[in-house]
């Protein structure tokens, strides 16, 4: 089973969050998927630059997309 990994949300429905702070819209994407399906996840964050760069040693060769995606009229990125 594959999963999409989200970080951003840039509408849900007709209102545009683009011009929003991030982390207003992380905190929406948090609530958006917290009674989704297991299949659609949000990216993990981090302040603590050793975790991230462990991370990105972890994730190399990990395929990505910018493709958005549309369910329900809720834009995910």
């Amino acid at each position: 089973m594959s999963t999409w990994q989200l970080f951003d949300v840039l509408a849900v429905g007709d209102i545009d969050w683009r011009p929003r702070p991030y982390a207003e819209r992380r905190t929406e994407l948090l609530r958006l998927l917290e009674d989704g399906p297991a299949t659609l996840r949000a990216v993990p964050t981090t302040e603590d630059r050793g975790q991230a760069l462990k991370w990105v040693g972890v994730l190399a060769g990990v395929e990505g997309s910018t493709t958005s995606l549309a369910i329900a009229g809720v834009v995910l990125v």
